[in-house]
């Protein structure tokens, strides 16, 4: 059976973890003491928070549609935890739509999230760059670069680390006009810096689709 100790101190053990094998692996991205620093200032986020059965792995790759029937698998990353960490996959969700990104969020909360979620979103996907850095084989040409990109886009998504709520999410209005486009309804053209803003973030990523919470425990 699932062990639900208390969570802020079972991620703050993770947290040493993979900062201490991150600086014994040798391997180092530009901007990484901004990313550690986030993480030291903003422990304090993980006290009292709930833990919920989590999936761990939700993304594009681990859905099958067919006959108009959405199927997901591949559920052995399985675990308890903070409904909120589930988001850090969601760094692989930005390259092919921010608007299934800023969904994901808004479909979970029911409409803007709380603004304690960002902080704490944030600090997860530092974790969860670090944790890449260890677990993917980064000798590998192509991991190595994916590796990369994902660094400088964690920098740019919270501008150094100093906004914890990233660029690519998309405001209310801009995600009910594309809603309105879905159902026929006719909408405005998107203004150029908002066309510009999705594109920019399409070229910078690289990945996959994200994770996503259940009712908490």
């Amino acid at each position: 059976m699932l062990q639900k100790d208390d969570w802020a101190v079972r991620f703050n053990c993770q947290l040493d973890n993979d900062i201490n094998e991150y600086h014994e692996g040798g391997l180092r991205f530009g901007g990484d003491t901004l990313v550690l620093d986030y993480i030291a200032q903003h422990r304090h986020l993980l006290n009292n928070r709930p833990q919920c059965f989590g999936f761990d792995d939700y993304n594009i790759f681990n859905m099958m549609f067919s006959n108009e029937s959405l199927a997901v698998i591949d559920f052995e990353r399985y675990n308890i935890c903070d409904p909120w960490e589930e988001f850090s996959d969601i760094v692989w969700s930005v390259k092919y739509s921010p608007h299934f990104a800023t969904g994901q969020i808004r479909g979970y909360f029911g409409g803007e999230p709380p603004e304690e979620f960002w902080g704490l979103l944030a600090l997860y996907i530092s974790d969860y760059l670090l944790a890449f850095w260890k677990n993917q084989p980064i000798t590998n040409d192509f991991w190595h670069d994916i590796t990369l990109v994902l660094s400088q886009n964690v920098l740019i998504w919270f501008k150094n680390m100093t906004n914890p709520k990233p660029t690519w999410y998309l405001d209310a209005a801009h995600t009910d006009e594309v809603g309105e486009r879905s159902e026929g309804r006719p909408a405005s053209e998107p203004k150029a810096n908002e066309r510009a803003h999705t594109d920019e973030v399409g070229e910078r990523s690289e990945g996959r689709p994200a994770s996503i919470a259940r009712e908490c425990i």
